[in-house]
């Protein structure tokens, strides 16, 4: 489980790799969260951007048509925004 992982992971590396470990460790792990949640934000951005660029009808096809709200886009951008709308509100505020 995550959380015995999380637990476990600092006890045995810190009694491994000693106080200098232990120190790296901890801080190679705070740089990859910061990674991996600008990765999720920007994410979760891009969904809810490309499904409010089809609602107000800005995109077109190939035919220079106007794609609407009654397509087939936006249809499968309401999934990705059940998604995308997630990563956005979680990582948002887990970075502060």
């Amino acid at each position: 489980s995550p959380m015995i992982y999380a637990l476990a992971v600092p006890l045995v590396g810190g009694y491994l790799l000693g106080n200098k470990g232990l120190l790296f460790l901890i801080s190679g792990s705070n740089v990859l969260v910061l990674c991996l949640s600008t990765l999720l934000m920007n994410s979760g951005q891009s969904w809810v951007a490309a499904r409010k660029f089809v609602l107000f009808g800005l995109l077109k096809d190939a035919n220079g048509d106007t794609v609407g709200p009654d397509s087939v886009h936006n249809r499968n951008l309401l999934v990705g925004e059940s998604i995308g709308g997630p990563m956005e509100d979680t990582t948002g505020p887990a970075m502060n």
